[in-house]
């Protein structure tokens, strides 16, 4: 049984990366290439292919569906979901977390940015500090903090987070080496 599902997840991710190489990176991903990412990835995930999320993208939006037992869990999700490239964003209000310490609109906040910050370090030339910068969320005000070796970095930074539905301030405490 555990052959056969790691067999039907690598035809899985072959096929999706077999079929995103058909677009070109101009050309706006297809909503079931998106969705076929994310499974891909869900599934590859051992934190998160043991719970049954469902996962429909509809315009580059990512619905998650389902019940997970945590914030980290959810956070995981959501972050995945957003550095796959194609998602414009991820709808997470049908996510049902077990047992959330937060409020979820701001973990998703936090998580949404981290998915980007790893996306736009991944898939565009914008030059982001991914790692080395930390994102917290409070009531809707996100607040980064970390190192960046440019102020360019910094303020990609910032604007990633203003662009985030929900956010209502951004506050940086970045430091430019």
């Amino acid at each position: 049984m555990k052959l056969r599902n790691s067999l039907n997840a690598f035809l899985l991710v072959f096929v999706v990366l077999f079929t995103a190489n058909a677009f070109s990176q101009d050309a706006p991903i297809a909503d079931s290439v998106i969705t076929a990412k994310v499974k891909s990835k869900i599934a590859m995930d051992k934190s998160l292919s043991v719970f049954k999320v469902d996962v429909s993208t509809t315009d580059g939006v990512v619905t998650l569906s389902g019940n997970v037992n945590s914030d980290a869990e959810a956070s995981a999700a959501i972050e995945l979901v957003q550095a796959t490239d194609g998602v414009k964003d991820v709808d997470a209000d049908k996510l049902k977390v077990k047992e959330s310490k937060h409020p979820f609109s701001d973990m998703a906040i936090t998580s949404k940015i981290k998915g980007m910050f790893i996306k736009e370090k991944l898939f565009s030339d914008k030059d982001v500090a991914a790692m080395s910068i930390s994102v917290e969320t409070t009531d809707g005000v996100v607040t980064l903090s970390g190192d960046a070796d440019s102020q360019k970095q910094a303020d990609n930074a910032k604007a990633i987070a203003k662009s985030v539905k929900g956010v209502k301030q951004v506050e940086s405490r970045i430091n430019v080496k």
